[in-house]
Formats: structure tokens, C-alpha cells, sequence
């Protein structure tokens, strides 16, 4: 079988686990990535691609773990990748024996996500709306003074960072993916019901609540200062929600640029990704006794299992309340 036969088969494989497997692009992206690694391997060791035994399998991990050092979460989507092809294969008969079941799993360690403390995340959210012109009332007199400076007078500045302000607003209200963002359309917000309408994983729809600190962030960014961007372009404006300068829409590197940006001019000190936003949501909301099955619903969760992960970070807040204030703490 020639190279051109192995990719029309890899070609039809990816399209069965979009359409079949539901999954997102980013981990189709990955898959395909882990796997054009695989046919290299295959290809330099003159392995028939349809049939390796046990010893090729073993052997490209190996090279893998020790050549490229990947992280052992990233080893976890390698084996997947390969296990879940051959299987595919398998069905489609292309060989009779799958052997790539001999790659065992390595145990991900477990690692508590980082979150912000609700100090933080007022910080930031009031740092995004004193930039975005909209006064409020704060006790970190130092930042606002110095932001009140920087507030713009031109209505395309003015409407980015309308925008940034409406972004973390939404974000930290919904705890959405980054991923999830960008990719929202205005004709997914409903600032009468309060709720938007998210596409996740898999392309699987759920509602999610936002709050009215949100809307009213997002309707006023939307209904006064989104037309103003790429309004010059003599293009019909773009049907996403949140739009760079050119009118386009946001990429993930984008808008985490945006988030690293706000949280230091608000000076927390601290990482920050859009990831640590849907953390520290999730956290926050257990640790205000709200019920799993609910955050569960609102992060897109397939299984409840990930989502009790908040559990321990709730315990530890707990724990860390008791050392802190208990006479004998």
C-alpha cells in the first residue's frame, strides 16, 4: 500500500471521528498531529502501516517519551490517538489483529486547577470597566487613577475595550472555553432571557445563564460600540459576537492575550488564562453551595466526575477559612 492509499485512509478516518466521535477541532487537530508523527515512524522503519506488531508500537513510544520529552498528558493523547485509529481499522478491515491495545495508559497525575480569589477577579473586572470609561467604586484607588488616564476618546479604542470588559464579564459569569468565546454569534445572546446558547465540545449545545452584570456589559458594548468595528471595510459585518479591529473574529491566542493584559494592568501578580476564569467560576460557585449537577450543566461537563474536582478546591478554601480564623485553627 503507497503513502498517498495510507493518508486517503487517515483522510476518512478523521472524517469519521468528526462527524461520528463529535469531536472539537482542537482535538482533531491533536489527534492529527500525534498521528502524522506515527507515520513517520511507520515510514522510516519500513513498517507496514496496516499491520505493525507490538514490538513497533512499544518502540515509537519509546522514542516518543524519551526524544521528544512529552509531558505525560500529552503521552495520554498519543496512545489514544493510535488506539482509536487501529480500532477503526480493525472494524473497517484492514487487518485482522489489533495489536496497538498493548500501549497501556500512563496515570495522569492530579493536579488542582489554579483559580483566582474573588478579590482578584473584582480587580480585574473593575480594571476592564474603568478602561472601558465606566466608573466605579473601588478600593484600589492606585490602579483606577492611574487607568482614568488612560480612558481613550476615540470610538474604535473606546469599543475594544468595551469589548475586553464584555469578555470577562461573560467569561467569568458562564465560564466558558476559550474556544467557546470566540466562536459565539450574536444571534447566541438573549438579553431577555439572560442565557446564551453555547456550542461546546463535540458541538454540543447547552444554555447557559449569565447574570446582569453581563448584560448590560455585552448590550452596551453590542447595541453602541461593535458596528465600529471593521465598519470601513464595505463588508457585511461579521455574525460573531466579539470582533478584533479589523472586524474579524477573535482567535484563542487572541483573546488570552487580552485577559494576561487586563489582569497586570489591574497588577495581580498572578497566571492568568481563560481557563483559570472557568476555574475560578466553577470554584466559586461550589463554594457558594450551588449543586454539581448545576455547574456540571453550565461548565459542559460530560460526566460529573470532572466537575467534583471543585469539590477539593472548595474543601481546601474551607480549610484554609478554619487555619485562619479558628482560636485554635
Amino acid at each position: 500500500m503507497s503513502s498517498l492509499e495510507y493518508h486517503d485512509i487517515l483522510a476518512t478516518y478523521f472524517e469519521y471521528i468528526r462527524v461520528e466521535k463529535g469531536l472539537s477541532h482542537n482535538t482533531l487537530l491533536s489527534y492529527k498531529r500525534d498521528l502524522e508523527k506515527w507515520m513517520e515512524f511507520v515510514t522510516k522503519q519500513n513498517i507496514n502501516f496496516c499491520e505493525p506488531k507490538p514490538e513497533n508500537f512499544l518502540m515509537f513510544i519509546q522514542v516518543l517519551s524519551h526524544e521528544a520529552n512529552l509531558a505525560t498528558s500529552s503521552l495520554h493523547r498519543v496512545i489514544v490517538a493510535i488506539r482509536m485509529l487501529y480500532q477503526y481499522l480493525l472494524e473497517q478491515g484492514y487487518h485482522k489483529n489489533d495489536y496497538s491495545h498493548i500501549l497501556r495508559l500512563p496515570k495522569m497525575p492530579k493536579k488542582l486547577p489554579k483559580i483566582l480569589s474573588r478579590e482578584d477577579i473584582e480587580r480585574i473586572l473593575n480594571t476592564a470597566l474603568e478602561l472601558a470609561g465606566v466608573s466605579v467604586s473601588s478600593d484600589h484607588s492606585d490602579v483606577v487613577s492611574e487607568l482614568q488616564n488612560k480612558v481613550s476618546t476615540d470610538k474604535k479604542t473606546q469599543a475594544l475595550h468595551k469589548r475586553n470588559s464584555a469578555i470577562l464579564q461573560i467569561m467569568y459569569a458562564s465560564g466558558l472555553r476559550a474556544s467557546e468565546v470566540v466562536t459565539l454569534k450574536f444571534s447566541d445572546y438573549n438579553n431577555r432571557t439572560g442565557f446564551l446558547l453555547v456550542k461546546g465540545k463535540g458541538q454540543k449545545e447547552r444554555y447557559v445563564p449569565i447574570g446582569k452584570s453581563a448584560i448590560m456589559a455585552v448590550d452596551d458594548y453590542f447595541l453602541h460600540y461593535r458596528d465600529c468595528l471593521g465598519k470601513n471595510k464595505g463588508k457585511a459585518l461579521s455574525p460573531f459576537l466579539f470582533l478584533n479591529e479589523r472586524g474579524q473574529p477573535l482567535t484563542r491566542q487572541r483573546l488570552w492575550q487580552i485577559i494576561v493584559d487586563i489582569a497586570k494592568q489591574a497588577r495581580i501578580g498572578k497566571d492568568i488564562s481563560p481557563h483559570v476564569l472557568r476555574h475560578s467560576f466553577a470554584t466559586h460557585l461550589v463554594q457558594n453551595e450551588a449543586d454539581l449537577r448545576s455547574v456540571q450543566m453550565m461548565l459542559g461537563h460530560s460526566s460529573v466526575g470532572t466537575t467534583q474536582i471543585y469539590t477539593h478546591l472548595s474543601a481546601d478554601h474551607l480549610n484554609e477559612v478554619h487555619r485562619k480564623f479558628h482560636p485554635r485553627g
